[in-house]
């Protein structure tokens, strides 16, 4: 059985162990990723060392931790808001909100999925209004209410969303 697509060894009707028809290798059937590993001497820490050498890692599928396991992410994105700002799930959830400059209101968005959060924290001696919806009172509640938060100088919240209201922590 010849190893790639095109390499010589093996008979001309044997498959190869790995086929290489658009610049990226795939098993064939009835190798093992184990085979693999042992055929190139390699080990799962070579593939962790390989990784830690990139300066940007981008996963376009869903990453799962193992149990006992940990993923550190010792600093969070940022974004800076000086002006009226109606908050996005694209681009402003999951990281850290600096909110800075005098009668701010922050609109968290209404209908978000369970789970989505937004970190504001008030980056001066202004603080902030917080609200859901177009004005006091129309959007999701935030802890059971459609009352406005207001959020003192150097303090901060965080929205998290139950898929149908938030519940705001710190407020």
């Amino acid at each position: 059985m010849g190893f790639m697509s095109g390499s010589s060894g093996g008979s001309s009707g044997d498959s190869p162990a790995l086929v290489d028809s658009s610049g990226t290798p795939t098993l064939q059937s009835g190798i093992t990723e184990a085979e693999v590993k042992t055929l190139l001497n390699l080990e799962d820490a070579d593939f962790v060392s390989a990784v830690q050498s990139e300066s940007t890692l981008d996963l376009t599928g869903d990453v799962t931790v193992a149990s006992a396991k940990s993923l550190l992410a010792r600093r969070l994105p940022t974004v800076s808001l000086t002006a009226n700002t109606t908050l996005s799930e694209a681009s402003h959830a999951g990281r850290y909100i600096f909110v800075t400059g005098s009668s701010i209101v922050i609109t968290i968005p209404d209908n978000q999925g369970a789970g989505v959060h937004f970190t504001l924290l008030s980056n001066d001696a202004n603080g902030f209004t917080l609200r859901t919806g177009t004005g006091g009172s129309d959007g999701d509640n935030m802890n059971g209410s459609q009352a406005d938060i207001s959020v003192a100088a150097r303090n901060g919240v965080t929205c998290i969303s139950t898929g149908t209201d938030y519940v705001v922590l710190g407020a």
